[in-house]
């Protein structure tokens, strides 16, 4: 096993593990509910893997990618530079292939728009826990404490980079997530209904605070 820095040649293998584990830590292609797995990696992976690659790192095993952790150290940035590289190419892919070929997708990007203004205010949150991750492993390698290798690496980075704190958000179904960040010192901040997929599941905000 090694962890290692985010390099190019790797952007098909994370965008796959993204789409492997994007319905609340289970396989998309098995729902059927969003099937166009490019459109999915723009959404969630392929920002930071273009815009902000020194943010992330990838785990090799026996040569093969098996997990990534992707993020930033200053939420705010990312997102006003989400808006103004990525939201322009989301359209793009939108009109020229999805609404022809993905129609499922197309219906499912309404529904996350009006969840993502259904928003609660997270100021604070940005305030205090600047910094943010996703984090994701091929189900093949699960519970090898590759996950727990790839946060410390990570948490090793953003201080490094003076980070003061980082939070992430998963779901109340994703049992096995919650039970790992518990274990590695992640608490609650908030908790809010509605997630990407659904309007009635808690979406859980967790946080860790790096340098006191």
């Amino acid at each position: 096993m090694e962890i290692i820095p985010y390099r190019k040649e790797y952007e098909t293998s994370v965008v796959n593990i993204c789409f492997e584990t994007g319905y609340f830590g289970e396989d998309l292609s098995r729902t059927k509910i969003f099937p166009d797995q490019k459109l999915f990696g723009l959404l969630f992976c392929l920002y930071y893997l273009n815009y902000e690659p020194e943010n992330a790192f990838v785990c090799l095993l026996d040569g093969e990618v098996v997990g990534y952790i992707i993020g930033t150290t200053d939420t705010e940035r990312q997102e006003k530079l989400f808006s103004r590289y990525m939201v322009p190419r989301i359209i793009l892919r939108l009109i020229t292939v999805t609404l022809w070929r993905h129609r499922k997708s197309v219906g499912r990007i309404f529904f996350m728009y009006k969840q993502f203004r259904k928003l609660p205010d997270v100021q604070w949150v940005n305030n205090m826990y600047p910094s943010h991750f996703h984090i994701n492993l091929s189900s093949k390698v699960q519970r090898r404490g590759i996950g727990s290798a790839l946060l410390k690496r990570f948490e090793k980075h953003l201080l490094s980079s003076n980070s003061k704190g980082v939070h992430l958000k998963t779901s109340e179904l994703n049992k096995k997530a919650l039970q790992f960040y518990e274990k590695h010192h992640y608490e609650v901040l908030l908790k809010y209904k509605g997630t990407v997929w659904d309007e009635d599941t808690l979406t859980y905000v967790l946080g860790k605070q790096l340098i006191e």
